[in-house]
């Protein structure tokens, strides 16, 4: 059976992964934190945050390329490893403040993790859709048309 993929939800979806692309920047705050500038609670988001920075426009490819069960697992299983690690840096921010010398106040970076995580929710959400991997009929019971 194939799948087929509404065109729109997975047009916002690809547009919610690609632009986390930005999470590549978080390499200094991994390095700090491994020299010792930063407090060591930000090691592991920032580490997650370049692989996940890394990895979107693979992830994007294979959501807009592929179709089946697995692209649709490993889709909901980076969205949602992808959660866990805003949610993992808001949790550094509440107990350790904003890493090493970011000129950021810490409130800014709390709504921009709450803001992230929402994104990240939406997109899951999107991803799970019943539309989006129903299975087509097969194609000798389709009509010709």
């Amino acid at each position: 059976m194939e799948s087929r993929k509404p065109r729109g939800v997975m047009i916002a979806v690809c547009i919610l992964v690609l632009i986390q692309v930005y999470r590549i920047s978080a390499y200094s705050f991994a390095q700090g934190a491994l020299a010792g500038r930063v407090d060591p609670a930000w090691f592991f988001p920032a580490a997650a945050d370049v692989f996940f920075g890394v990895t979107a426009p693979f992830i994007v490819f294979m959501l807009w390329r592929k179709a089946g069960l697995a692209v649709w697992v490993i889709g909901i299983a980076w969205l949602a490893l992808s959660a866990f690690d805003v949610m993992d840096g808001l949790a550094a921010t509440l107990t350790d403040g904003k890493p090493g010398d970011a000129k950021i106040p810490v409130r800014f970076s709390i709504v921009w993790l709450l803001c992230w995580i929402l994104l990240d929710s939406i997109a899951l959400s999107l991803l799970l859709s019943t539309s989006v991997w129903t299975p087509s009929p097969p194609r000798f019971l389709s009509t010709p048309g």
